[in-house]
């Protein structure tokens, strides 16, 4: 009977992993314009945001009083995505969003996170991550080492935990492992694989192209599935798991990359930003470890063959959801 029902909750578990994606970290990035007059500022805006089921977007922006929007379209992206579009014109005393208040509503209803980019004429640039305890930010007049370290590492928190692919592709490799050692060498190498792809892209000494990229992440998952799925006595992976993740590793950086991109880097603390993300995406890898650990001894204290099932059915798990994911981002690669 233990055995039943902690597989009906792994099941239960995978069918919230399938439509995780939906729940990634919302966006809200605003630019500011060139001014027409010296009354007032004018800025840009873009938030991407899952969708509600009436296609309506799941959160929306707050901006300080002495903003009016001037204009806004809204447009349905692919998957359950909206991007909204908004072009504000504002009145402030000092003539820029530094010290103005911007916020989030929505957090609270869907449980979820959102990024806050601010690039402002003069080359500044801030961003905080808002949840449901914390739904509004003051722009600050300048960001200081602590406060880059702390912006970038809750960023790459932010986009790991979100992003199931990757920590699908962590569980695998725990899976794969046999013994402390072989687990500290494997998770070392992935590390530093990672790491290193980051920093390329990141720092631009080659392109990325997001769509492949994301397929390929799909497909390292469904490779790990297989290996897995194979006799333990059988391969060198087995014996050397590192290889696999170091060389996975690369490639699951390309990612992160495109994430960190996205949010954008201050051009006065390129490498402190990158190594605050980096620093975030371990914290969240080393997060979701433990909790995987925390689940396998209470599993292994219940039933020896709860384990023995549950390790089959994980793997089934990593499978079927690499496929899906494989086809999907196939399918919107080609598209």
């Amino acid at each position: 009977m233990k055995i039943t029902w902690f597989l009906v909750a792994l099941f239960w578990i995978a069918s919230d992993f399938g439509y995780c994606h939906e729940f990634a970290p919302s966006l809200l990035k605003i630019n500011e314009l060139p001014q027409v007059t010296e009354e007032r500022s004018r800025y840009s805006a873009v938030l991407k945001t899952p969708s509600r089921p009436d296609g309506l977007p799941m959160l929306t922006p707050e901006w300080p009083s002495s903003c009016e929007t001037d204009r806004q379209t809204r447009v349905q992206a692919a998957g359950a995505t909206t991007v909204s579009n908004f072009l504000l014109s504002c009145r402030f005393a000092n003539q820029s969003l530094s010290g103005e208040t911007i916020g989030v509503k929505g957090l609270g209803d869907t449980q979820t996170s959102a990024v806050v980019i601010v690039n402002l004429r003069d080359s500044r640039r801030y961003q905080e991550v808002l949840s449901v305890g914390k739904s509004k930010f003051v722009v600050p007049h300048r960001m200081d080492v602590f406060s880059v370290l702390t912006a970038y590492s809750k960023l790459g928190l932010a986009h790991i935990l979100s992003g199931i692919d990757h920590l699908m592709f962590v569980f695998g490799l725990m899976l794969l492992i046999v013994g402390v050692k072989q687990l500290i060498f494997t998770i070392t190498a992935f590390t530093i694989g990672h790491s290193i792809t980051l920093a390329i892209i990141t720092l631009g000494f080659i392109p990325e192209s997001s769509g492949l990229i994301e397929f390929a992440i799909a497909l390292s998952i469904f490779f790990l599935a297989i290996e897995l799925s194979r006799d333990s006595e059988v391969g060198n992976l087995w014996r050397h798991p590192w290889l696999l993740a170091g060389g996975f590793g690369l490639l699951h950086g390309l990612g992160f990359a495109g994430a960190l991109l996205e949010f954008g880097l201050p051009q006065e603390s390129i490498f402190l930003s990158l190594v605050a993300f980096n620093i975030g995406i371990e914290l969240g890898q080393l997060s979701f470890m433990a909790l995987i650990f925390i689940l396998w001894f209470m599993a292994k204290s219940a039933s020896l063959d709860l384990i023995r099932y549950s390790r089959q059915v994980s793997i089934y798990l990593l499978g079927g959801l690499s496929v899906m994911w494989c086809i999907e981002r196939g399918m919107h690669w080609l598209v």
